[in-house]
């Protein structure tokens, strides 16, 4: 079974990008995992960046 990640992307007049991932293999378990989802998602909102949680990257993220 593939690794589960998830991508935290935001949309702009240029395109989608990625900023974060996060993968399930670095938490113990996935309630831990859905949890730091939901707090990075918090603070990217807090920090005025509407990112949206994706299972695909942007093309350039997966070329680093």
């Amino acid at each position: 079974m593939r690794d589960k990640k998830v991508y935290f992307n935001i949309k702009s007049q240029y395109g989608v990008e990625t900023v974060d991932e996060l993968s399930k293999k670095d938490f113990i378990d996935f309630a831990a995992f859905n949890a730091e989802v939901k707090r990075l998602s918090k603070e990217y909102a807090l920090a005025g960046m509407s990112v949206y949680v994706s299972q695909r990257s942007c093309k350039e993220w997966d070329q680093q």
